[in-house]
């Protein structure tokens, strides 16, 4: 069943709350996620780049 289900893309949420401007209230929707998904912040929003760069290439 674990594998129908949408897997969580955390690096999709920061990166949406960022791009292409910051979002006003984009710390309290941080608040809701677990700590050691907001210490990787800036990993998940580099990553969140990576996947927009790679889409402009197609």
């Amino acid at each position: 069943m674990n594998d129908i289900l949408p897997r969580s893309r955390p690096h999709l949420v920061f990166g949406f709350l960022e791009h292409p401007r910051p979002v006003p209230a984009r710390e309290r929707v941080h608040a809701y996620f677990p700590q050691h998904v907001c210490w990787a912040r800036g990993l998940l929003t580099n990553r969140f780049r990576k996947a927009l760069r790679e889409l402009a290439a197609d």
